[in-house]
């Protein structure tokens, strides 16, 4: 009766932490200036719903907080939408014109912050 016990609780803390979800601040840097958006994304695998966040552009630096994350390890994808138009706009070679920045990122409870700085391939 004890072992059914112990395996019981231990089949209910996995599955409460298989359907865990996180709350990741990330902290962008370099920021080159005052228009637009900072937008911010996170995603494990390319098929997997993406989760979204957005900050106004600010001088500097912006910190984005991405709620309801549902890995623990995943890619987090930013970039400065200077003009509005919601996507990352390229030249004719085929290179961003907006600043970018891309990283891994895995969750830590006492540390939850993901910190990137933004790389502006024309301004660099």
């Amino acid at each position: 009766m004890r072992m059914v016990c112990w395996l019981a609780i231990l089949l209910t803390s996995v599955c409460q932490v298989k359907g865990q979800s996180f709350q990741i601040k990330v902290e962008v840097k370099g920021v080159c200036g005052e228009t637009g958006n900072v937008l911010v994304m996170a995603q494990q695998k390319d098929n997997d719903q993406p989760v979204y966040g957005m900050a106004k552009a600010c001088k500097g630096h912006v910190i984005v907080t991405l709620e309801n994350v549902p890995w623990e390890h995943c890619i987090i994808s930013v970039f400065h939408d200077e003009n509005g138009d919601w996507k990352m706009n390229m030249d004719e070679k085929g290179l961003p014109l907006e600043g970018f920045a891309r990283s891994s990122y895995t969750y830590n409870p006492y540390k939850p912050v993901c910190k990137l700085k933004l790389y502006y391939m024309d301004r660099q």
